[in-house]
């Protein structure tokens, strides 16, 4: 899914580009799942307890956000120059 959002964004730009999109895709999905599961679960127990009482699904949670968060500011820093001067062209 996030592949075929590439494509329809960046068109050429994404096969001229593939190997480096696909590089973090894999991880990227990962980490969006965990925070999926986590977060459905802290549906249950709110998350100002699940942090005072630094439970697993917490820093599940907290690991998954900063990890996601993360990678999109490494991605968006080291590619965003490469795609703005493909699409200029």
């Amino acid at each position: 899914m996030i592949l075929a959002q590439a494509v329809l964004l960046l068109g050429k730009t994404f096969t001229k580009h593939r190997s480096k999109i696909e590089e973090g895709t894999q991880e990227f999905y990962h980490y969006s799942k965990v925070l999926w599961e986590t977060n459905m679960k802290m549906q249950v127990i709110p998350p100002k307890w699940a942090e005072k009482l630094n439970l697993n699904v917490w820093k599940n949670f907290s690991e998954a956000n900063r990890k996601i968060l993360n990678m999109g500011k490494v991605y968006l820093y080291s590619n965003s120059l490469i795609f703005i001067k493909e699409c200029a062209n």
